[in-house]
């Protein structure tokens, strides 16, 4: 007979090696490039756009070195789409974004719906930079904000009619939806026509 056999020793376990440790911070923020985009990188994503569309910003992002797909996406959008309007604000547009402040707040994106071309973050800087101080001042110059020169709260019509002799801003009511989409309709065709694309 054969001698028995040795009970099998424990296994052995052995640790996985530990996980490669990420680069930090100071490496890290030398792979992203920050600061202004330059000229080729604007037309390196214009012909980027204009082969694939205004899509997958992951895939765009890896023709930049240190360009994160956030980044290609908000350069196109906020600056170098067709569909965006530059320049400057036009005395109507600066009335319909103090109206559209008055009633939604700070809802860029809402209130950038009534400004064809123009885009949330144009109309936020637009309200910050120069029409907040404006519509501060006139404000300002009268007793109270919530009170006429008799102690009485204003209502709303008091407050439009504030805005409409101290700004020179008629307050109207929001035009209809089928107004706004003839408008962009309009937009649209004179852009296909004019060269603009989409």
């Amino acid at each position: 007979m054969d001698p028995p056999t040795p009970p099998p020793s424990p296994p052995t376990w052995e640790l996985p090696p530990p996980p490669s440790t990420p680069p930090n911070q100071e490496s890290r923020r030398a792979t992203v490039a920050r600061g202004p985009w330059t000229p080729e990188e604007d037309k390196e994503l214009c012909r980027l756009v204009a082969a694939h569309g205004p899509k997958d910003w992951a895939w765009i992002s890896e023709h930049f070195t240190g360009r994160s797909s956030k980044s290609c996406r908000l350069r196109w959008v906020n600056q170098k789409s067709p569909k965006i309007m530059h320049g400057s604000f036009t005395p109507g547009e600066d009335r319909i974004i103090v109206q559209e402040q008055a009633r939604y707040g700070n809802k860029w994106a809402k209130i950038a719906k009534r400004l064809p071309g123009r885009t949330d973050n144009m109309v936020k800087n637009r309200w910050n930079c120069t029409l907040r101080n404006r519509v501060g001042n006139s404000a300002a110059s009268g007793d109270d904000d919530d009170l006429n020169s008799d102690g009485n709260a204003t209502s709303k019509l008091d407050s439009e009619a504030r805005l409409e002799s101290e700004l020179n801003i008629e307050v109207i009511e929001q035009p209809p939806t089928e107004i706004l989409e003839e408008i962009d309709l309009e937009l649209r065709l004179s852009s296909v026509y004019n060269g603009g694309g989409n």
